[in-house]
């Protein structure tokens, strides 16, 4: 039977049972133990790229399981399941795309999990292997390139404290993913288990490993869960201690580059953009010697119609941009805006109405806001005039016409007073500010945006917190000195570090993005239109080793929002292709009662399940047609709501029977 949408295939190959005993060398010393041990079944998935195949094979209590029987679940195109029997003792392989909306749609991430059932009301000790056949001579641990050989490597997650910036002693765990070409493995989710990871060669096939054992109790279920991938939009993956990203044209070439900071690197970089449909990426220093960057920035700021880079120098506390003079690449003069002690958020934008762009940032050392004012001259020169000096830990600016005032407030977050502030401009010149707090109770207040939220036509503000993992947004009254209602988006980005807000699917409402540290991990949330929004969570990815910023634009001119992200500690910058339709999508096709191809029996009735996705910003009447070999069998209209999905069933009777018979569902 075929389906209109890529076929999703399931082999089970039952191979001679086999065991091999290999030297192996540990990164914590030597050792030997078996590798390959009796792996008796293989699931093939055409959909997992450069992994060939994927073995398992099963000890129960000292007895080598040496044959199973196989039964196939129903499945649809986003999950396969596979169930193996035999000596007390199950395991179903799970094979399941990762949502991340419609961002990398032909890249997901794949969990391929397994669980492993003892089916007796005794206790039996376990040892699972999993293999996995890999397309690559080498993996990337930590940076850290390793050839794969006949000798075992073994790999080990581990914690790690961090202190880079003051507030900032955080635990958390690192080595937990292998990378190779575009492709990973993560085993962070079973790290908690008594588990070994491993990469050798064996008969001209190159292997990762994972074995987990365990003391399965009466009638216990262990999930393994690993993830795996590829992620083929690298921008960069040197960017040692990549902290913030930014977008703009920088060449003026029509096309959207991306900067930068390298904090461990003590660089400023730019990739420019080739201008393909799927854009290929050179990478350029601005400035070599910028001790910790940590914020960057993209505008002109001397209005000599090119784009300019400012950036936020922690090692020497000072503010600095860099003039673009054009060439090819481009040529970068430094300036400095301010020296500042510990400086971090950074933001631009003309302050004080005179028609050029001024810069907005904060000391985290000095508790200050400051902005500087641009009072022209070649090169420009620069006034310093403080907004605040009681923003305990100030770590986020941002800068819009909060009260609809006509001229420019600021907004800050704090991380030790857990303060989201705003500073109202009173329209002087230079303006005066009156300090509101917007909210104090924003724990470790990390990162803060502001724009319409709720389509009121009033300025609302959004932050993440890095102590309470949340990201919450601020709902303006529209009062002149505005009062706020708090709303909580996510209680569970681990690590909160940045946010974004822009509309991503194009159904006329904001929606939000989050990076976060901990749990590496790039998200979006969904404005469903509610008054007030209730937001839907999506992961972009959750590989994004140390998360700490987000970034969106449209990096390859197909008209639709994509995303970027910065993430330290496997020093990425990475691009998401959004893979947005305007219209309607067929998200799944079900065939709930037909398994195979001999489950299909002329003149046995039979269902089949679309998922259907209105993309539209309001709702339509569709009509969803069944054909069956080209005959049309059945249909029926709907009414989908606006970016809401639906299962619509429809019912056939087959005429014909035996195997590659077609099923296809049209939307119209």
């Amino acid at each position: 039977m075929e389906l209109n949408k890529k076929q999703v295939i399931a082999f089970l190959i039952i191979v001679i049972s086999f065991s091999v005993i290999v030297s192996a060398v540990s990164l914590n010393g030597n050792q030997t133990k078996p590798i390959i041990d009796d792996i008796v079944a293989v699931d093939k998935f055409n959909q997992l790229k450069r992994f060939k195949q994927i073995g398992f094979g099963i000890d129960y209590d000292n007895i080598t399981v040496e044959a199973f029987d196989k039964e196939t679940l129903p499945f649809s195109e986003k999950k396969i399941r596979n169930k193996f029997k035999s000596q007390n003792i199950e395991v179903e392989s799970i094979y399941e795309e990762i949502d991340t909306s419609f961002f990398n749609v032909d890249e997901r991430p794949i969990k391929q999990s397994y669980i492993l059932r003892n089916l007796l009301n005794t206790n039996k000790n376990t040892k699972l292997n999993i293999l996995y056949e890999i397309d690559s001579d080498f993996v990337v641990w930590n940076r850290t390139k390793y050839v794969v050989s006949k000798k075992p490597i073994y790999f080990k997650a581990f914690e790690v404290t961090k202190g880079k910036f003051p507030g900032l002693n955080k635990s958390s765990l690192t080595g937990h993913t292998l990378t190779f070409g575009n492709n990973y493995y993560n085993f962070k989710d079973i790290t908690d288990l008594n588990y070994s990871v491993s990469v050798y060669s064996f008969n001209n096939k190159n292997y990762i490993n994972l074995e987990v054992n365990k003391e399965l109790e009466g009638l216990e279920e262990l999930f393994i869960d690993p993830v795996i991938g590829w992620t083929a939009r690298n921008i960069s993956v040197t960017a040692n201690g990549a902290l913030s990203v930014y977008a703009a044209d920088l060449d003026n070439d029509q096309d959207i580059d991306v900067i930068s900071s390298v904090n461990f690197d003590n660089k400023i970089e730019w990739y420019q953009n080739n201008g393909g449909s799927t854009p290929s990426w050179t990478n350029y220093t601005i400035k070599t010697d910028a001790d910790r960057p940590i914020a960057v920035f993209a505008i002109d700021l001397d209005k000599d119609n090119d784009t300019d880079v400012i950036a936020t120098l922690d090692g020497l506390d000072r503010i600095e941009w860099y003039e673009n003079i054009g060439g090819s690449p481009i040529n970068w003069v430094s300036h400095i805006i301010s020296s500042v002690k510990d400086p971090g958020g950074l933001y631009a934008i003309d302050i004080d109405n005179d028609s050029d762009i001024d810069v907005v940032s904060e000391s985290s050392f000095n508790d200050r806001i400051e902005w500087y004012e641009n009072k022209g001259g070649s090169p420009l020169n620069w006034t310093t005039h403080i907004i605040s000096t009681n923003v305990n830990n100030a770590w986020s600016v941002y800068a819009k016409d909060i009260d609809k005032d006509n001229d420019i407030d600021v907004v800050s977050a704090s991380l030790d007073d857990n303060r989201i502030t705003w500073y109202e401009n009173n329209g002087s010149s230079p303006p005066n500010w009156t300090v509101h707090n917007i909210t104090t109770s924003a724990a470790g207040a990390s990162s803060v945006f502001a724009i319409d939220i709720d389509g009121d036509n009033d300025i609302d503000v959004v932050s993440v917190s890095v102590d309470d993992n949340k990201i919450a947004w601020y709902e303006n009254n529209g009062s002149s000195i505005p009062n706020w209602t708090t709303r909580i988006i996510a209680t569970d980005a681990n690590g909160a570090r940045s946010v974004f807000a822009i509309d991503l699917d194009k159904d006329n409402d904001i929606d939000v993005l989050s990076a976060s540290e901990f749990d590496d991990k790039i998200a979006w949330y969904e404005n469903n239109g509610s008054v007030p929004p209730n937001f839907i969570p999506h992961n972009i990815s959750i590989t994004a080793d140390g998360a700490w910023s987000v970034f969106a634009i449209d990096i390859d001119k197909d008209n639709d929002t994509d995303v970027l992200s910065a993430s330290q500690n496997d020093d990425k910058v990475i691009w998401y292709e959004s893979n947005l339709t305007i219209g309607f999508t067929i998200q799944e096709i079900i065939p709930i009662q037909v398994i195979k191809d001999v489950d299909l029996v002329k003149g046995k009735t039979t269902l089949v399940r679309s998922v259907i996705k209105n993309n539209f910003i309001d709702n339509k009447n569709i009509t969803i047609s069944l054909f069956f070999e080209n005959t049309l069998k059945n249909s029926t209209i709907e009414t989908i709501n606006a970016g809401q999905e639906k299962n619509i069933d429809l019912n056939f009777v087959p005429d014909v029977a035996g195997s590659n018979k077609e099923i296809r569902v049209e939307v119209t």
